[in-house]
């Protein structure tokens, strides 16, 4: 499934401003860019409110995906200004969509002190979808279709251990699934019955971080430990555990380019339902497959490498490769693996701060294409 996204108009702008420069004189060159950008940053004030504790820059977006159709929306985000903790950015959106999706959410990093943080992402979404069931194996067609409801809140809560880099703190995810209209073969329609309701869960989180900075680094590393344990004690439908380890590497090359590298795992139980089963796919994980359902296993494993590097004013690039797989055995974790490639386009939100708009494409080694609009670097 390919996936195609529109940046805002003024990335668009910009660019265009920058392709009809090199056609012009030596001498015409130096004004006309000048002038293109000057126009551009006054369109992006007016996009922009600035107070004096906080600044919100709102952004259309849209979208074409043979998922969802052609979407349209809204897209702000917010920053919190303090000179101790300027990390805090809150970014809400909503989108709808020719072939009938409907989408709100919001993703917030807030950290309450320099050494104290909550991650957090609430979400409403519906979608006419399709079924993939689980496994690796390459699908010629789905096995069923029907409608999606689901609403989540996620919530990551830790803090630094005394005079350390390392972390602790706990992970919640709590998510409802609601599939009607099912149509196709008995064995999904049974998979997609069994997987209605709240699966609720709860657990620890540990990490190790000694980046130079929380929202673009350049240098250092990032590991990210995380257990949740899936109860009905805790009002769930299903008894299951999932762990996720989350590995990243940062070098800089050069003065502005940076090297990032991920190695990412998870394990899922076998009483999990399919939604919560581990993938390697989305829109921050194997950004090549168009659905991140589409291959869900009991384990998953990703590894990838993106060199990101500026262009000109707010605009940069990035290009990314790397592989990964979902399993339902050990023995099986390497054998038709997904190789995976791609690149795209940055563009900084905010002038003095790593907040990126991010358009990404990829090709996977199966053939399949996908391109994801959002917010943040992938890792």
């Amino acid at each position: 499934m390919k996936r195609y996204a529109l940046l805002a108009f003024v990335i668009l702008l910009c660019l265009h401003a920058r392709s009809q420069s090199a056609a012009v004189s030596d001498t015409a060159s130096k004004s006309f860019p000048e002038k293109a950008i000057g126009l551009c940053e006054k369109i992006l004030h007016a996009l922009t409110i600035e107070k004096d504790s906080w600044e919100m820059a709102v952004y259309p977006a849209a979208s074409y995906a043979d998922r969802t159709g052609l979407s349209v929306g809204v897209m702000p985000m917010i920053r919190l200004k303090h000179a101790e903790r300027p990390w805090t950015t809150i970014t809400p959106s909503a989108l709808v969509s020719t072939k009938g999706m409907f989408e709100v959410q919001c993703d917030a990093d807030v950290y309450l002190t320099r050494r104290s943080t909550i991650t957090a992402k609430a979400e409403f979404f519906y979608l006419p979808d399709d079924f993939y069931n689980v496994g690796n194996q390459r699908r010629k067609s789905v096995e069923a279709t029907m409608n999606v409801y689901r609403s989540l809140f996620t919530c990551d809560f830790y803090t630094y251990i005394y005079e350390s880099r390392w972390q602790i703190g706990a992970t919640t995810d709590f998510c409802n699934h609601k599939y009607k209209n099912i149509d196709g073969e008995e064995a999904a329609r049974v998979e997609m019955t069994d997987a209605d309701g709240w699966d609720n869960g709860l657990g620890p989180l540990i990490a190790y971080d000694n980046r130079d900075d929380k929202l673009y680094p350049r240098s250092g590393w990032l590991l990210k430990f995380r257990y949740l344990y899936y109860g009905k004690w805790l009002g769930g439908q299903h008894e299951f555990s999932n762990f996720t380890a989350d590995v990243r590497r940062y070098i800089a090359i050069g003065d502005e380019s940076v090297l990032a590298m991920q190695a990412y795992a998870q394990l899922t139980g076998s009483n999990a339902p399919f939604h919560h089963k581990s993938t390697f796919a989305g829109t921050r994980l194997a950004r090549a497959i168009g659905h991140n359902l589409k291959y869900v296993d009991n384990a998953a494993w990703l590894m990838q490498g993106e060199f990101r590097f500026p262009l000109f004013w707010r605009i940069g690039a990035v290009a990314w490769a790397g592989a990964g797989n979902a399993t339902h055995t050990a023995d099986k974790i390497l054998y038709d693996a997904h190789l995976i490639v791609g690149g795209g386009l940055r563009f900084k939100v905010f002038p003095k701060q790593g907040l990126n708009i991010r358009l990404d494409g990829g090709y996977s080694s199966r053939g399949e294409g996908a391109i994801y609009f959002n917010i943040r670097e992938a890792f």
